[in-house]
């Protein structure tokens, strides 16, 4: 006869249980969030590369990705910080706290971001940009201080687990728009342009800030309506910083990707190779679904030391990550050209590099939320150096190969270093958390 489990026990995988279940309901919307935002921004590549061509394809991208990197470094890390630090205020009920970072949030980034945008014009017209794809990338530049106050606005929701308000208007509304106004331009005869479709994205992403402004304002006012303002800047910076640099080469190492190759490949080759990566990176939408909900819990069940359910919490993520990209990278083997070839018949030749791309978010997946684990627990200096030294492979193996094996060459230096970074993390966390946080921890039990 089986002994029942003892009551406290019980009570303990109850309330896994329960909090799994949560999980896998909040994950399941972000996931379904991120998966329409991506499959609509693959509808317009798509439309795009057939409307556009590949050169001006490749101007435009390239545009984009400088616009959502400079975004990103404007925020100087605080919307990547926010969940950790707003989070945390709120469990303290310390709304001063969570009243301050939003404000400072809101002044460092609007402040970098224009700031960055002028330095980016002046590089622009005196630095010897190609006269092609001049006008995209100062359309682009001027979109900076939208998407960085975008980037505010959605963390806030990210943080407080307000989902619909962090997923809906950027990652679905947004694209859904973009696809809506280029077909609408398209239908109309107008020539769509590297700088047209800039402009575009533009008004687009405004006319998405501007009710999302208003709607997070007026929640967080009744959140903490009677709270003064309280502020703790320095530590602020000193965690939100090196977070920065992970959340571009985790979260945006499509962009990245996108400038390190376009260096070394001319504008067709570029949009060749960037129609390749968005769809090898629909793999990472289901994995960034699932690190969306892990991030905020890691923080809290590290702080609260429950070391028991912070492993059965990573083993789960680890499941669902690695479960996706597999099923992912099947589909993709078996109609990857097929995908390519919606694109126009040119882009075929970016099956090799499809795969390579796609088994490098496999191998990521199966070494577990690693980054996230790290980041969360106050080890992002660590994260920090390792991605450091990542993107100094893959610039350094696209030098060598871009030139003389094309896009495939820059794929292969995708994969080195995805593989570099994923195996170096899984080392720190196994060896600073005591955690095993590969897929292959479910092949046993403590």
């Amino acid at each position: 006869m089986v002994k029942p489990w003892p009551r406290g026990v019980r009570r303990v995988r109850q309330a896994l249980r329960h909090e799994f279940a949560s999980l896998a309901g909040s994950a399941s919307f972000v996931f379904l969030s991120r998966v329409a935002g991506a499959a609509l921004v693959l509808v317009t590549h798509v439309l795009l590369a057939r409307w556009m061509g590949p050169e001006q394809l490749g101007h435009y991208v390239l545009a984009f990705a400088w616009c959502i990197f400079l975004a990103v470094l404007a925020g100087c890390g605080l919307p990547s910080a926010a969940v950790r630090f707003m989070a945390a205020a709120r469990d303290q009920g310390r709304n001063d706290l969570l009243r301050g970072y939003f404000r400072r949030e809101q002044q460092t980034g609007l402040t970098a971001g224009v700031l960055i945008a002028l330095a980016g014009v002046g590089v622009v017209l005196y630095g010897g940009v190609p006269q092609g794809g001049r006008l995209a990338l100062l359309l682009a530049l001027a979109a900076v201080p939208v998407f960085v106050a975008i980037n505010v606005y959605t963390s806030v929701g990210l943080a407080l687990s307000w989902f619909r308000l962090a997923m809906l208007p950027n990652v679905v509304l947004r694209p859904a728009l973009l696809l809506a106004a280029v077909a609408l331009a398209w239908s109309a005869g107008q020539a769509l342009t590297a700088a047209r479709v800039t402009s575009i994205h533009l008004v687009v992403a405004a006319l998405v800030l501007v009710p999302l402004v208003f709607v997070v304002r007026a929640r967080l006012q009744r959140e903490c309506a009677s709270a003064s303002v309280a502020f703790d800047t320095p530590v602020w910076l000193r965690t939100a910083l090196p977070l920065m640099v992970v959340n571009l080469l985790l979260n945006f190492f499509q962009e990245v990707n996108v400038i390190a190759a376009g260096v070394f490949l001319d504008p067709a080759q570029l949009a060749l190779y960037s129609a390749a990566l968005r769809i090898a990176f629909l793999i990472a939408f289901g994995v960034q679904a699932v690190n969306t909900i892990v991030m905020p819990r890691t923080a809290a069940l590290h702080a609260s030391d429950s070391g028991e359910a912070l492993r059965r919490m990573t083993r789960f993520a680890a499941r669902l990550q690695f479960l996706w990209a597999l099923a992912a990278v099947v589909a993709l083997a078996l109609a990857g050209q097929f995908l390519l070839g919606l694109f126009g018949p040119a882009f075929v030749v970016g099956y090799r590099a499809l795969m390579i791309l796609a088994l490098a978010q496999l191998v990521s997946a199966a070494f577990g939320p690693v980054t996230q684990l790290l980041s969360m627990t106050g080890h992002q200096i660590e994260c920090v150096r390792v991605m450091l030294c990542s993107l100094a492979v893959m610039l350094g193996l696209n030098a060598l190969l871009s030139g003389a094996f094309g896009i495939d060459g820059a794929a292969f230096a995708a994969f080195v270093a995805l593989l570099v970074q994923a195996v170096w993390l899984h080392v720190l966390v196994r060896r600073l958390l005591a955690i095993d946080a590969s897929v292959l921890a479910r092949l046993t039990r403590e």
